[in-house]
């Protein structure tokens, strides 16, 4: 009964791939390639994030940790994702001859304006509008 019981706990053994084998991502498809500092930022993130899930012996204070960090990740990916857009986005405009011009009412933002805030679209003015007017603004 031993031989027969320690065989079969020996292939179970066996047949289990250790996470790190299956590449980043736990084997759940591509890691995030390319794209710089925030790309690479958002690919960590994610390896982070099955890390976490891959550790399955969990009690309920470890489970309630998880779902937390689980939750700042996103939110830091989020973040990242939204602030190489606006990069991007006033790159866009820099090399087109529209950066420091309000996208909304096409006046210059001012000099101080972009110096500051230099992914801001909207001059003061239509800001200050587009708050006033709540989120939906």
């Amino acid at each position: 009964m031993d031989t027969a019981g320690g065989a079969a706990d020996e292939r179970h053994e066996d047949e289990r791939e250790p996470a790190a084998a299956r590449g980043p991502g736990g084997g759940r498809g591509p890691a995030l390639g390319g794209g710089g500092p925030a790309a690479s930022e958002l690919a960590r993130a994610r390896e982070a994030e099955s890390a976490l899930r891959a550790d399955c012996d969990l009690d309920a204070a470890d489970t309630g940790a998880k779902a937390m960090t689980l939750n700042e990740l996103r939110t830091r990916a989020e973040s990242d994702e939204a602030l190489l857009e606006r990069t991007v986005a006033a790159l866009d405009r820099l090399r087109g001859g529209s950066f420091g011009i309000c996208t909304r009412c096409g006046r210059p933002q001012g000099r101080e304006r972009a110096m500051a805030l230099p992914r801001a679209e909207l001059c003061v003015l239509c800001a200050e509008a587009r708050e006033a007017a709540g989120p939906d603004g």
